[in-house]
């Protein structure tokens, strides 16, 4: 005869959920040379693989703005002071001043507002920096995105993605969705487009971003259909030339450490390293959105993503 034992949640005796014990009843009789084995074991996946105490739990996103150009002047210092500042974006938390590098720590960026409200004034920054009258401007502002402590797939860090972006105005919108035209077909459905987007790539087997392209003032029916429009006014686009923002993975990545990166399977660095763009006006060929591959096994270190169904 064949008795099936079963042993879950409520047999744990250990704060460490390692010691289990199962009582048996006083009825069952075991006869003399029975054997014992495991029929069915199942470990769920519940546990937290983003934590603020590991630190994996940011990552930060680049947008395009409008160019403001300023004279700058700061004495190793954090704070600086802004002067002569032109027409523009209005600086705010976040704006990148100066130069930039591949990592989240070489941007020079506001971190909070001093008596400046956008244009002329004193603000802090997230580094110590020297300015002597240096002209300067900001066409880009970086936000961070934290996430609290859990387990997270794909599509949840999209989720909170989306609600940075929303928050701060980053997205594009159809002001009547239920007008078809010849323009807008493809987009009758989807009332709301993310310029990010954090995809699985089962046939490369890795991740991917897709972006779509921030346009020129003007051009964004072209791009999306008609009814479209910016949510931070089109004011806001880029001057200069059509382009895509950017996504920020802080800390290195290797197959020993546990970071954002080796959650979505990505090395760390900035995405795209030069953004993608084009000029002149919009076509399907030229604005269609680009994507950038993220880690496979054919990399170095050869570790699979971990919250996609692209994981090992």
């Amino acid at each position: 005869m064949v008795y099936n034992l079963i042993i879950n949640s409520s047999n744990n005796v250990s704060i460490t959920n390692n010691l289990y014990k199962y009582n048996f009843p006083n009825s069952l009789n075991i006869p003399e040379g029975s054997e014992i084995c495991i029929n069915n074991a199942i470990i769920p996946y519940s546990w937290f693989n983003v934590s603020s105490l590991i630190g994996n739990n940011y990552f930060y996103y680049i947008y395009p703005v409008a160019l403001n150009s300023f004279t700058i002047n700061a004495t190793n210092s954090t704070t600086i002071t802004i002067s002569l500042s032109t027409t523009g974006t209005l600086l705010q938390v976040g704006s990148i001043i100066g130069t930039s590098s591949s990592n989240d720590s070489g941007y020079i960026y506001i971190t909070s507002l001093g008596t400046g409200t956008g244009n002329n004034g004193t603000y802090t920054v997230n580094q110590a920096v020297t300015y002597a009258s240096v002209s300067s401007s900001c066409s880009k502002i970086i936000k961070k995105v934290t996430l609290t402590d859990g387990f997270y797939t794909i599509d949840s860090i999209n989720n909170a993605l989306y609600s940075s972006l929303y928050s701060n105005g980053v997205f594009f919108y159809n002001l009547n969705p239920n007008q078809l035209t010849s323009n807008s077909l493809g987009h009758s459905n989807q009332n709301i487009l993310y310029p990010f987007k954090f995809i699985s790539y089962p046939t490369q087997y890795c991740n991917a971003i897709q972006y779509q392209y921030f346009p020129l003032s003007g051009t964004i029916s072209t791009i999306f259909g008609a009814n479209w429009t910016y949510a931070l006014t089109n004011s806001n686009l880029p001057t200069d030339i059509a382009q895509t923002g950017q996504i920020v993975i802080p800390t290195t990545v290797t197959n020993l450490t546990y970071s954002f990166g080796n959650i979505i399977g990505f090395q760390s660095g900035t995405y795209p390293s030069v953004v993608y763009s084009y000029s002149g006006s919009p076509t399907q060929t030229n604005c269609s959105p680009p994507i950038s591959l993220g880690n496979s096994l054919q990399y170095t270190p050869p570790f699979p993503a971990e919250a996609t169904i692209v994981n090992g």
